[in-house]
């Protein structure tokens, strides 16, 4: 696995993970953003994004992910990250890299959010085993639930 801290994706990795992101994260996009295409929403997210992760495996854009600084909370940002099927071939790997980006995101800000859909159990478990936590606040989007959740620097 290949891991890029810091660098922004190009358009032809935008478009290679947007081919291939797993289902469950198409699903939780169509529910928070409507239909549009995902390499669209990725190009939005990046462009947004003050900080970005990216992860290949095999040439293949496994998974990216950022932070957009928030301009009415100056310690707070919005953390995201959409993920393809590459990241199952070394899911070790993956989480300590992510473990890595998010140790390092909260170098810059004391607080990240953002809101998870609730359908989407592996990504809940996978913020809880980073450390983030669930309040309980949840929102209606398109008809589905979405948890809140939050990341503290220790």
């Amino acid at each position: 696995m290949i891991f890029s801290r810091f660098l922004f994706p190009s358009k032809p990795q935008i478009r290679s993970l947007a081919r291939t992101l797993r289902a469950s994260d198409r699903r939780e996009l169509d529910a928070s953003h409507g239909k549009q295409p995902s390499a669209q929403l990725l190009q939005a997210f990046v462009e947004q994004s003050c900080e970005m992760c990216v992860m290949s495996v095999d040439g293949e854009t496994a998974a990216m992910g950022g932070i957009a600084a928030d301009a009415h909370l100056p310690n707070a940002a919005c953390v995201w990250m959409l993920t393809g099927t590459a990241v199952e071939k070394y899911p070790k790997s993956f989480f300590k890299i992510c473990r890595t980006c998010l140790a390092d995101f909260l170098q810059r800000y004391d607080v990240l959010y953002n809101w998870v859909d609730a359908r989407y159990a592996q990504a809940v478990r996978f913020i809880l085993r980073l450390g983030g936590e669930l309040n309980g606040t949840y929102r209606i989007c398109n008809g589905h639930k979405f948890l809140f959740f939050i990341f503290r620097r220790k």
